[in-house]
């Protein structure tokens, strides 16, 4: 990739070396986008099938507020239309990848359950899995971050949403990243070891929904289970689709914008003693930190017409990929893009994207990024990360996320949650 961002013209296109999945992205992405965004913010890549890369904020809100020329719909093969995910994956990744009406119609019924006034109502909730998650290893003096504390607490709430025993927690966390770290060229080894999580999250979704078609609970699979659409139940592969998309979305955005946060703390001591001033501060930092990690980089969309783009034409069914992350650091937009402000204001980042498919569990994400940054920082105040015993995702072009993120700390003593698992 490198030395390929001046683009070339080749069968009319303006086209770079660029892959959103190579390692060369995960060390250098900010750097690589920001090379886009000047010399070409719309640009075409020959990578995984061909595709077109936006990197301007007015260029990715663009696709994202026009469902009828951009859609989300993944045919699964049977046509040209291939989801939200590039490389698409072969599965469905639930209402995520349908567009309007049939997307209002999975959507609506679930959109109570993560109001800003329901997620309020949770905080104790929230409060008590990360005080479990914490006394879980508080007495050691080190921890690995990731799964122990970070993906445990929104495994643990999303679990309890979905109506799914909370000890099967670790394991669906586990699935899920792997789900999005692994590149499309991953190794035989990583990928048996991502599908055989994947089989069995989704096996576990699959028989929860059967036993909740025959007696349904006040949970969110069943509500799942037994939506209807034109009066027709959802098929069983749709409703394990949109319980992974439940699933993931409650666990893997939050998962890595604490990471990145706290290994930014370990570099700035200073970030976080001024946030242990006054905990009441991560409102607004946390829409900072969400801009300036991004921790979903990107999107997809394919075109349903000719559209134009910035100073491109792009062809119908060609697919487009909306680099969110450069999106939020554009200079056009956001003044001095690259620094962390973490008093700025306004901030139209596009970290949980924007329009229709805006992501629903914003709210419950940053209460939980909240409730566990404060508790943590409070009840490990020294804690420092071991760079050599940490190691980010093999790919970033889906979620900027680690993969472990070892630290040490003063050996504390445990709340006594008396959660049972």
């Amino acid at each position: 990739m490198t030395g390929g961002l001046t683009p070339t013209e080749k069968a009319g296109k303006p086209t770079v070396d660029f892959d959103h999945h190579s390692r060369e992205y995960v060390e250098r992405g900010v750097e690589i986008t920001h090379g886009l965004r000047e010399k070409c913010p719309v640009a075409w890549s020959e990578q995984h099938g061909g595709y077109w890369v936006a990197t301007r904020h007015d260029d990715v809100t663009t696709v994202f507020k026009n469902d009828e020329a951009y859609s989300s719909e993944n045919w699964q093969g049977r046509g040209p239309r291939q989801g939200v995910l590039h490389p698409p994956t072969p599965h469905k990744e639930g209402m995520m990848e349908e567009d309007p009406p049939a997307f209002i119609a999975y959507r609506k019924p679930l959109t109570k359950y993560f109001s800003q006034p329901a997620i309020e109502q949770i905080r104790p909730e929230i409060e008590d899995y990360a005080s479990w998650a914490i006394d879980q290893v508080i007495e050691s003096g080190e921890a690995e971050l990731v799964m122990s504390i970070f993906a445990a607490v929104p495994a643990l709430l999303t679990n309890r949403f979905l109506g799914l025993p909370l000890k099967e927690a670790t394991t669906h966390a586990l699935a899920m990243q792997m789900a999005f770290s692994i590149p499309p060229d991953g190794t035989p080894e990583d990928r048996a070891k991502a599908d055989q999580l994947f089989s069995w999250s989704t096996g576990a979704f699959r028989s929860a929904a059967a036993e909740r078609r025959k007696n349904p609970t006040d949970d969110l699979i069943s509500l799942v289970a037994n939506l209807r659409v034109d009066g027709e139940l959802l098929d069983m592969e749709e409703v394990v689709g949109n319980s992974f998309l439940l699933m993931s979305g409650g666990i893997s955005t939050t998962t890595a914008l604490l990471a990145n946060v706290f290994t930014y703390f370990d570099e700035h001591p200073e970030t976080r003693e001024w946030i242990k001033e006054d905990y009441s501060r991560l409102k607004t930092a946390g829409q900072e930190f969400l801009r300036y990690f991004s921790p979903v980089q990107g999107l997809a969309r394919t075109a349903t017409r000719q559209c134009t783009l910035g100073d491109v034409t792009i062809e119908e069914d060609e697919r487009i990929w909306m680099a969110m992350g450069a999106a939020n650091r554009d200079p056009e937009v956001f003044p001095n893009p690259d620094e962390l402000d973490l008093k700025r204001s306004p901030n139209k980042h596009v970290a949980f994207g924007v329009g229709m498919h805006r992501c629903m569990g914003s709210h419950m994400a940053m209460a939980m990024f909240e409730i566990v940054t404060e508790q943590t920082l409070r009840r490990m105040p020294d804690l420092k990360i071991d760079r050599e015993r940490s190691r980010r995702y093999q790919s970033t072009g889906v979620l900027n996320g680690w993969a472990e993120l070892t630290a040490t700390f003063t050996p504390g003593k445990p709340n006594g949650s008396t959660l049972a698992l």
